[in-house]
């Protein structure tokens, strides 16, 4: 299975111009994403055989600082993952890059590739260096049409980027592509769910809302939005599947004002754009799913 590669369309989400204009390498944090909020007496295990994995990360449950709860959600995916030494993995939407930084300080002599529709992040990304020769590649991509080669990585993972993305099915269709035949796949994504569409609000009112601030997200109605069957299509195997969006609602009050105001506009549309995503997830209208997959032959 081949991919002519096209190259990317700019399409990123206005909240990365604030983001982007306040960061510093030496200072800022990289994580650009929801946190994990667990329970004390929560299990975190996600995958079958937990106990064989070769675990590099320890999950902390305790500690109420979002950067604290990012961190969490990045270690409880890369278990979940379970790479290993001189691997190549792939982060698909990598931000400004925390994935990779957490792989680059846990991993030896391994070829880690982020990619992003937006240079301005993977500028930021380049600021990471090398450690435990480890390789370093950024790509300017679209996700939709990655370009590398058939069977180019051990492992591939998406952390909540791939809404984003312009089809879910044209990419998981390309991380079968470049995954090896045994392959493991990770990835977190935001969906609507059915009954969004029973209420009386005017649907595009609450598609706009949302695009405001936090689009491209050109398949808000989840019409290809079943994961489990997109894996199937393309010789992937679900190892796992997981709703967390109890684990992860508790961001808002970061992402959010501390004193929510929900009969005047902020005049901002990200912070419109986070109230509009933290009220649907409130209403268990917006579901929060991690997942898992294996590439079980070569397509």
């Amino acid at each position: 299975m081949s991919s002519s590669h096209r190259s990317p369309r700019l399409m990123v989400p206005s909240y990365f111009d604030h983001i982007l204009e306040h960061f510093n390498p030496a200072e800022s944090k990289r994580a650009v994403h929801l946190g994990l909020w667990l329970d004390e007496s929560e299990s975190i295990d996600c995958t079958p055989g937990a106990q064989q994995q070769n675990l590099h990360w320890e999950i902390e449950k305790s500690g109420d600082d979002f950067s604290q709860a990012q961190s969490r959600l990045n270690h409880w995916l890369l278990n979940a993952l379970n790479p290993h030494e001189s691997e190549a993995i792939l982060d698909v939407g990598c931000g400004l890059g925390s994935t990779i930084e957490l792989l680059n300080q846990s991993l030896q002599q391994a070829r880690l590739v982020g990619v992003n529709i937006d240079d301005r992040q993977l500028q930021a990304c380049r600021s990471l260096a090398p450690l435990n020769n480890n390789r370093l590649q950024w790509q300017l991509a679209d996700a939709c049409s990655l370009p590398f080669p058939d069977n180019s990585f051990d492992s591939v993972i998406s952390v909540e980027a791939m809404f984003h993305f312009s089809s879910r099915r044209e990419f998981f269709r390309e991380v079968a592509r470049v995954l090896k035949p045994g392959g493991r796949f990770v990835a977190t994504d935001m969906i609507t769910s059915a009954s969004l569409q029973q209420l009386a609000t005017p649907g595009f009112m609450i598609e706009a809302a949302v695009e405001d601030g936090y689009g491209p997200w050109p398949d808000f109605w989840g019409r290809e939005a079943d994961h489990q069957q997109l894996a199937e299509s393309v010789g992937m195997k679900t190892q796992w599947y997981r709703d967390i969006s109890a684990e992860t609602l508790p961001s808002y009050a970061y992402t959010t004002p501390s004193k929510v105001d929900w009969l005047n506009d902020s005049g901002d549309s990200a912070t419109r754009s986070a109230l509009a995503l933290r009220w649907l997830q409130e209403q268990s209208f917006l579901k929060y799913v991690a997942m898992g997959f294996i590439h079980e032959a070569s397509n």
